[in-house]
């Protein structure tokens, strides 16, 4: 059995489903899609507790490898959101985009207000990025894009500057291409 098989995801599931896979959904949700505090635990709980487990039950993941699994994950988070946005008629809400260090600290970043087309390419190009790049560069390019220095990361991810330095570099290049592309 692979690692990060279907299986042997549903083996370790009390592992791979731990409390740092929920905050990690959570902050998924709040960070990448815009969602509020209030709506992103809600679909948290619908999504950690329903759609993933019975997608993984009906053995409809098909990967074998950690990024196969998040980036499967994502999709499971992506339609979750898109699906409350429809069942309540609501348009997507990245207006504000937030970043936060912690639930404390909350930074709202206003992106623009121009119009929905402008917000619609916006959410789509986000999203282009956020699949092609690894949790840890878009982590560190999101933290750049605030504002913060190296070492202000390094403590946030727990991650030496260097790594970081170095994640935010690959990032970028990755960015590039995939805009180009």
């Amino acid at each position: 059995m692979n690692k990060w098989s279907n299986e042997w995801v549903l083996d370790n599931a009390d592992k791979v489903f731990d409390e740092k896979f929920i905050k990690k959904v959570y902050n998924i949700f709040t960070r990448e899609h815009g969602v509020n505090h209030q709506d992103a635990e809600n679909l948290t709980n619908e999504v950690v507790g329903e759609k993933v487990y019975l997608a993984f039950k009906n053995h409809k993941f098909k990967g074998n490898s950690k990024k196969e699994f998040w980036g499967y994950i994502r999709s499971i988070i992506r339609n979750a959101k898109n699906d409350q946005v429809n069942k309540h008629n609501l348009l997507p809400e990245p207006i504000e985009k937030i970043f936060s260090q912690n639930q404390d600290q909350v930074l709202h970043v206003n992106l623009f207000k121009e119009s929905v087309e402008q917000l619609a390419i916006l959410n789509e190009t986000i999203d282009l990025l956020a699949e092609n790049l690894t949790d840890d560069q878009w982590e560190v390019l999101r933290y750049t894009a605030i504002g913060l220095d190296s070492k202000e990361i390094s403590q946030i991810i727990e991650k030496s500057p260097a790594a970081v330095r170095k994640l935010r570099q690959r990032g970028r290049e990755k960015a590039k291409n995939t805009m180009r592309n």
